[in-house]
């Protein structure tokens, strides 16, 4: 499905925006986190039988949510941070993301293997 990748970019264009506009970012942080975690906790909620208009409007939410903090680190990184350092943090916090996901993927399978 392509709604929540579209979803995702227009967002995550919009946040910035949003920043560059007013200048905070932590309740753009958090209401990203927060409208991501209503939509996967609906998307838990399908069942085998649920309508498709459930199932798309649930990974709708959750691509907003995501898409509005994705790039909220790195947009702060480059304007708090030294010149100098924007590409080391910006290295940092995006091979953090995959890393993360395959740790936490092999610690859920080994806990759920049992």
């Amino acid at each position: 499905m392509q709604a929540p990748l579209i979803l995702l970019a227009i967002t995550t264009i919009a946040s910035g925006g949003l920043i560059s506009v007013f200048g905070h970012y932590v309740p753009i942080l958090v209401s990203g986190g927060v409208v991501t975690t209503i939509g996967m906790g609906m998307i838990y909620t399908l069942q085998i039988g649920s309508n498709s208009s459930h199932w798309i409007g649930y990974q709708v939410l959750a691509g907003l949510g995501v898409g509005f903090a994705f790039q909220v680190p790195q947009i702060v990184a480059q304007s708090i941070c030294e010149l100098h350092e924007v590409s080391h943090y910006t290295a940092i916090s995006l091979c953090k993301y995959p890393t993360t996901n395959t740790a936490s993927g092999c610690i859920d399978d080994r806990q759920f293997s049992k």
